[in-house]
């Protein structure tokens, strides 16, 4: 069940796969906000104008955005992943709910830190009030990193990155704990330790579960999040 556009598998059966995993849900995908993500950190309120948005085609997804919030009901907001991080936020007090794309950019340029500060201004939310779920990526048992990864690691945790990186056998390389990295900006933003929940599921290690670029699958699975 391939759901990303963004792949080369034909729309037709993109469409039919989500239509079969958006019913189980009881929702019409052509009521489902998508982005197109780009590994970077701009975060979109979304607003019922905003319904549509990537449900049928690529090209009308909300623009250049790794994160998707809204306090809007029946509004579903889905994103894809192969390896990066899913995270998914709930304000339980203010009813705002968010979902984020993570990958090793997106976790050094500190976007889900920015997505709890979002929630903040937009939503007037407390982070004591969220909750958060970490989903299935790769994890640190297979995510090799080089210099450029390493380097960005060291220089946004100067004093606490070797907790975060763990040496390769490999000659200059590395590998990196991406939920740790999250979890720990999670928490920094204010969000409670027993409100962050972690699946510690590697996509490499359960290929036979979810697509792992890694991997050499070239398929994405989803991460979904809407307020009834």
């Amino acid at each position: 069940l391939n759901l990303s556009f963004m792949t080369k598998d034909e729309p037709e059966k993109i469409y039919k796969n989500r239509n079969i995993f958006l019913s189980t849900l009881g929702i019409d995908q052509k009521n489902v906000v998508c982005a197109q993500q780009v590994h970077k950190d701009k975060i979109y309120r979304v607003e019922k104008k905003d319904l549509k948005s990537g449900s049928i085609e690529l090209h009308d997804s909300i623009a250049e955005t790794d994160a998707l919030i809204t306090s809007e009901p029946q509004i579903p907001l889905m994103l894809f992943f192969a390896d990066c991080v899913p995270i998914l936020l709930l304000d339980v007090s203010c009813k705002a709910v968010a979902v984020i794309h993570a990958g090793w950019k997106g976790t050094i340029a500190q976007i889900a830190a920015k997505t709890v500060a979002a929630m903040q201004k937009e939503f007037n939310s407390s982070p004591q009030n969220i909750l958060a779920a970490i989903g299935p990526s790769i994890g640190p048992c297979h995510y090799e990193v080089d210099m450029t990864v390493i380097r960005a690691v060291q220089s946004l945790y100067p004093e606490t990155w070797s907790e975060l990186l763990q040496r390769s056998t490999n000659e200059d390389r590395a590998y990196f704990d991406l939920w740790s990295a999250n979890i720990r900006q999670l928490h920094c933003s204010g969000v409670l330790k027993d409100h962050i929940y972690c699946m510690h599921s590697c996509t490499l290690c359960n290929k036979e579960l979810f697509f792992s670029h890694r991997g050499g699958m070239s398929g994405r699975h989803a991460a979904l999040i809407m307020l009834r």
